[in-house]
């Protein structure tokens, strides 16, 4: 586990390294061509979807949460089983577009949702003793995807 102090300096460490990952997986994906939205645009294939552009800055809010609230976490507990919960989830989705081949495997994609959606929930119940507000900001991403998984649905 990465050492993080939880004053401001920790807090600022902590965003750079999300932020460094986040844009190491986003230059694979583009180098590699995996991201195939800008061949087949979002919002033409599924119009309950914002901009891809939008999408991104979501996914970068939320990532920005998971990264405060680990730091909030970082500041009221030493369990290292509760501070190894929000790594995970940070790396389950800024892996989705690899795992899910570039959002083409429509399978995956829900499979990963579902368990996105669960996990953080899952997080959100199991942290919210500790800090309601990181509670919240997790649950935040399981409410998105939840949406992202409804707007995608063959269904409609």
């Amino acid at each position: 586990m990465i050492n993080i102090k939880p004053n401001r300096q920790g807090l600022i460490k902590l965003f750079l390294i999300t932020l460094s990952i986040t844009t190491l997986i986003n230059g694979i994906l583009f180098t590699f061509n995996i991201n195939q939205s800008f061949t087949n645009p979002v919002k033409a294939e599924y119009p309950l979807l914002p901009p891809s552009w939008m999408i991104g800055l979501i996914w970068t809010v939320l990532i920005g949460f998971m990264t405060y609230t680990y730091w909030l976490l970082v500041k009221k507990t030493r369990d290292q089983a509760i501070l190894f919960l929000i790594p995970i989830l940070f790396l389950n989705c800024v892996a989705y577009p690899l795992y899910s081949v570039g959002f083409t495997n429509d399978i995956i994609q829900l499979i990963g949702n579902l368990f996105t959606i669960a996990y953080a929930a899952y997080i959100a119940g199991k942290i919210c003793s500790l800090t309601s507000l990181g509670s919240n900001l997790i649950l935040a991403v399981a409410i998105w995807v939840m949406f992202a998984t409804f707007a995608t649905s063959k269904i409609i």
